[in-house]
């Protein structure tokens, strides 16, 4: 046994000596090793991941600069210094290895023990795989960690109470009085960018040039109040995008505008949590988020020298509100991941099938010659053999398996209603068995008719029920919605469990964009999403280039103006006299409007000829070209001459498609009276606006009163006990609308159901006929005696047997209303145009007769 152990030993001697000399060169080799990861880590730690910088130095060495690069600034140094390294995966491996020790804070003077400490660069490279395998399948943690500090009160910016939830809700806004802790602010925006990245990242695709998607910081005015917003912005043509409104002002930011790449916002995201001690530098030129271990963030700020950025479009009309619930949303992801399923199955069968196809066809392939050389399964072609007389073998043949079946990108959309009948309940104790007709409007979603499936599946037939409208929702037949983008936004509410509002909006495109609005836990969202055309696949442009001096393409409206748009319709008569005194009165009532009120004007001139228009114009020292430079180009609209319910409906219209919260419908000739007032100033609308909308809860249509009915004066409103007109605004019931001048709510703007009155009623009566229909729908109509209607003399288009036609139009109402309870009081009496409106009443007005709300 000695002898054969020795002989071992003996010939071993020689690996003992090649091994020992083998240890003294690894040892040399890891110690220039670490020699050069310190110096590079000492060059490039102080660096940020600036994409020029990166890019740059790429170019300089001639090497090969993509997101691997971008995304680790480290790589490129040491795939420049280790270029003869051993393998690709030890330049990996090094450059992960000092992006690790970047982000746990380490100094250059401490990273190579704590490189050792944890054995060597693929060590740390594999721990930092596990630990992303670990979170990925939601367990696990990095095993790497930096020290958890709690957060200092010293790191703010400026003095103050620090909030104490970084978490904040969305009706809590912070003053300038409480100045918020930079933990707190940063920990928002880290929370708006997960949301912004929810929504639009990896949803479209990208070509393979310059990643240029950046986030927009910077406070923006919202609903009167400043608050710190967060948006995407690109230099692509169109793009879905996201605004992020947080529950405060950063009050140190000012009016500067940051932008923040995708990927630096990754790296803050990522950081975020692990690490402490972060403050917020603001600088001229940039804004840098920092952490105590050395973590450098940096957003740089953004000028108008930047003109290749877009951002989202202030939208030029909306459409009707639809609504999104958090069940829906559910349904709707159930739905979708069933069709997914089912495709993937059908997938997958058609590929087993021509695979067995294939194997099944082989034993003929020396026959292919005589099989016109190609075997076919169905439509497709699965084995074929080239046009040649040499001898074939298997090496010949093409064997042709389909791709894998994508799911198609876009969702069709149909609107869609459904009635049923409701039991009457009779709050006036009617007796009565007769029952409600109620009609739910909803949107429906198909899969996918703009793809073409190889096989059947359940995409073919199945519908969803996505959207909630509260009236008929016409859509476009080329209009479409990306799929992956609306799978998104489900996910968010259903995560949330919140709801959301929805409206296809105009850009320089009719029905461009979804603008869909909801709140989270800690901030608003408003989420606009291109619409797909169905032809192309290509999307609606809904995007506005990013300007400081010039944020939005419509006129900047405050008050009375912003909420209030006055709508004249202007009949050109063909007969000279009557056009003649109308047209003078028009021009006194434009001008009246102009100087006695700040609300916004808009015209829709009918059967007006240019002639007219110029003559006009010059008539009223360019009042035309003042109404414009004031209210833009689209104040003024010109259509042909029509019936004047035809011309109402075309106004209404034109309100709810708008973003005024008012319109102040008027015929030509309208004003308002001052002469029972103690001041000839018109203040009831920058009294409204003050006000805002919410505070006339219970007011939806309105019109003043008007001294040619009885009573005759206003004081017999004004002295009535216990109202205080100079102190309030009062409304009070009154159905008998008075179409000069009247005023409604903008219902589209509030996700309500919108009034129209019926196209084919042709005859007098239309604005009593509009306050019926408005009543039809639960909305309230009042008198207001706060304002006073006047008339400007001159000629009626409704002179002739007034009595004779009122009659005709409300018995041919009271039939369009009966199942509603709509009566004449006196049908055999051929003097009678009153209506009985009792049971009318009862079946829908559930709402005070009388609302007051105080004076600002």
């Amino acid at each position: 046994m000695k002898k054969e152990l020795d002989d071992i030993d003996s010939r071993l001697s020689a690996a003992q000596r090649h091994a020992g000399k083998a240890r003294k060169h690894e040892d040399a080799f890891w110690s220039r090793v670490y020699a050069a990861l310190h110096d590079i880590y000492e060059v490039w730690q102080p660096l940020i991941n600036n994409d020029d910088l990166i890019r740059a130095y790429c170019a300089r060495h001639q090497l090969p600069c993509n997101n691997t690069k971008l995304n680790n600034r480290f790589y490129a140094p040491v795939q420049l210094c280790f270029k003869d390294a051993r393998s690709a995966t030890a330049v990996t491996q090094y450059a992960t290895t000092l992006l690790e020790a970047d982000r746990l804070g380490k100094a250059p003077v401490d990273l190579v023990g704590w490189i050792k400490s944890i054995g060597s660069p693929s060590d740390v490279y594999d721990s930092i795989r596990n630990a992303n395998k670990g979170r990925a399948s939601g367990a696990g943690h990095l095993p790497i960690t930096a020290p958890q500090q709690a957060p200092s009160n010293t790191a703010s910016i400026s003095t103050g109470t620090p909030t104490p939830n970084a978490n904040l809700p969305a009706t809590t806004h912070a003053t300038a009085a409480i100045p918020l802790l930079p933990q707190t602010i940063i920990s928002n925006i880290v929370q708006g960018w997960a949301t912004i990245k929810r929504l639009v990242d990896g949803k479209e695709k990208r070509g393979s040039g310059d990643d240029n998607r950046k986030i927009l910081i910077r406070n923006m005015s919202v609903g009167g109040e400043t608050l710190l917003c967060l948006e995407n912005i690109d230099t692509a043509y169109t793009f879905t995008t996201v605004r992020v409104t947080l529950p405060f002002a950063w009050a140190e930011l000012g009016d500067r505008w940051y932008t923040l790449s995708f990927r630096e916002a990754d790296r803050l995201a990522f950081n975020f949590p692990m690490t402490s001690g972060w403050n917020a530098t603001i600088a001229v030129d940039q804004l840098e988020f920092s952490a105590s271990n050395g973590v450098r963030v940096v957003a740089e700020v953004f000028n108008d020298m930047d003109t290749d950025f877009q951002h989202m479009a202030l939208p030029v009309s909306y459409g009707p509100h639809l609504q999104l619930t958090a069940p829906r949303a559910k349904s709707f992801l159930d739905w979708h991941n069933l069709i997914k399923r089912s495709i993937k199955l059908k997938s997958r069968q058609l590929r087993n099938d021509i695979r067995h196809q294939i194997e099944r066809n082989e034993v003929i392939i020396p026959n292919l010659r005589m099989q016109n050389r190609r075997v076919t399964y169905g439509a497709r072609k699965i084995i074929f053999a080239p046009s040649t007389d040499r001898r074939l073998d298997h090496r010949s043949y093409e064997y042709q398996m389909p791709d894998k079946v994508a799911i198609p990108r876009a969702l069709d959309l149909s609107s869609d209603r459904l009635t049923y009948k409701i039991p009457l309940e009779s709050s006036n104790g009617y007796q009565n068995d007769r029952d409600k007709l109620v009609t739910e409007y909803h949107i429906d979603a198909h899969h996918f008719a703009t793809s073409v499936l190889p096989f059947d599946s359940r995409a073919d037939n199945m519908k969803c029920r996505l959207f909630d409208a509260v009236g008929p929702v016409p859509i476009d037949q080329d209009v479409r919605l990306p799929v992956l983008e609306i799978v998104g936004l489900c996910k968010l509410l259903k995560a949330h469990d919140v709801g959301a509002k929805a409206q296809f909006v105009n850009t320089d495109d009719r029905q461009a964009a979804l603008l869909v609005e909801f709140a989270t836990p800690d901030s608003r969202v408003r989420y606009m999403v291109p619409t797909v055309k169905s032809a192309s696949m290509l999307r609606r442009h809904a995007c506005e280039p990013l300007s400081k001096t010039a944020t939005g393409s419509a006129p900047n409206f405050v008050g009375a103006e912003a909420q209030f748009c006055a709508y004249i319709i202007s009949y050109r008569s063909p007969d000279p006299a009557k056009w003649q005194l109308r047209s003078a009165n028009f021009l006194e009532q434009l001008n009246w409007w102009m100087e006695k009120t700040d609300v916004s004007i808009a015209i829709l001139l009918s059967g007006w000829s240019q002639n007219d228009i110029d003559s006009f114009n010059v008539q009223g020292a360019g009042v035309f070209d003042e109404l414009k430079a004031r209210f833009g180009d689209a104040a003024i609209r010109e259509v042909e001459g029509r019936p004047l319910i035809t011309n109402r409906i075309t106004c209404l219209e034109w309100l709810y498609s708008s973003t005024y919260d008012w319109g102040v419908m008027m015929d030509d000739d309208a004003i308002l009276e001052t002469k029972y007032h103690k001041s000839a100033d018109i203040t009831f609308f920058d009294e409204m606006a003050a006000n805002e909308p919410t505070a006339y809860v219970g007011v939806d249509m309105f019109f003043p009163y008007w001294d040619g009915k009885a009573p005759h004066h206003p004081a017999a409103f004004w002295n009535k006990p216990g109202r205080d007109y100079d102190s309030n605004h009062i409304f009070h019931k009154n159905p008998d609308l008075k179409g000069s001048l009247f005023v409604l709510r903008n219902f589209r703007k509030e996700g309500r159901r919108e009034v129209f009155p019926n196209p084919t009623y042709d005859i007098h009566g239309e604005d009593t006929l509009l306050a019926t229909e408005a009543m039809s729908l639960g909305y309230t109509v009042m008198m207001c005696a706060n304002i006073v209607l006047r008339e400007l003399d001159g000629p009626s288009y409704f002179e002739e047997d007034r009595l004779k036609n009122m009659r005709a139009a409300h018995m041919r109402i009271a039939e369009m209303y009966k199942h509603l309870g709509l009566r004449m009081k006196d049908p055999a009496d051929p003097e009678n145009k009153s209506f009985d409106r009792s049971e009318f009443y009862d079946r829908c007005w559930d709402q005070p007769k009388e609302q007051t709300v105080p004076k600002p």
